[in-house]
C-alpha cells in the first residue's frame, strides 16, 4: 500500500501534539523500511543522571509515536492506540537515536507496527509494537465493545 501522506505532512502532524512538538522529533524519510525519525538527546530526556541514559518512558514514547505516524501515513486518518509494547535492550546513551515504524497489518478496525530505535552504531536500544484503532471506529459500537470510548 503507498503512502499517502509525505514526509512534510506527516512532520506537520508530528509538530501539531505539543508532546510531540516538545520531543522534537523530526521525519528522515518515509520509504519501502517504513517511516523514519531522529531525536536528539537532551537533559531534559535523562532518566539516570549517573550514566546519562535516556528516560524509558521517552523510548516507549518513540514506540508509539513511530508506529502510530507509520499508521497514519499509509491511512491518512487519526488513530488511538490500543496496545503497546516495549523492550528495551540497552541503555540509550548516544546524542542521537534513529527510529523506524513499519506497517505490519492493516484492517477495518485495528492496525499494527512494529518499531525499532538504534544508536548511532546501529545498536538496537529498543523494539516494540502498537495496535492501534482507526479513529473513526471511536463511539462506534466496535469500539464499546473494545472497551474504548463510548457509544452516543
Amino acid at each position: 500500500m503507498p503512502y499517502l501522506l509525505s514526509s512534510a505532512q506527516i512532520q506537520e502532524r508530528l509538530d501539531r501534539s505539543p508532546f510531540n512538538h516538545w520531543l522534537q522529533l523530526r521525519v528522515v524519510s518515509l520509504d519501502d523500511e517504513g517511516i523514519k525519525l531522529t531525536l536528539t538527546s537532551r537533559p531534559e530526556l535523562v532518566g539516570n543522571v549517573a550514566t546519562g541514559a535516556m528516560h524509558g518512558g521517552i523510548l516507549a514514547s518513540l514506540v508509539d509515536v513511530a508506529g502510530s505516524m507509520s499508521i497514519i501515513a499509509r491511512t491518512g486518518k487519526r488513530l488511538v492506540t490500543v496496545d503497546l509494547r516495549t523492550d528495551f535492550h540497552r541503555p540509550a546513551l548516544d546524542a542521537e537515536l534513529f527510529v523506524t515504524g513499519a506497517v505490519v497489518k492493516l484492517g477495518k478496525q485495528l492496525a499494527t507496527s512494529d518499531v525499532r530505535i538504534l544508536d548511532t552504531q546501529q545498536r538496537l536500544v529498543a523494539s516494540g509494537r502498537i495496535v492501534a484503532m482507526h479513529m473513526e471506529l471511536v463511539g462506534s459500537s466496535a469500539a464499546t465493545a473494545a472497551g474504548i470510548g463510548r457509544a452516543d
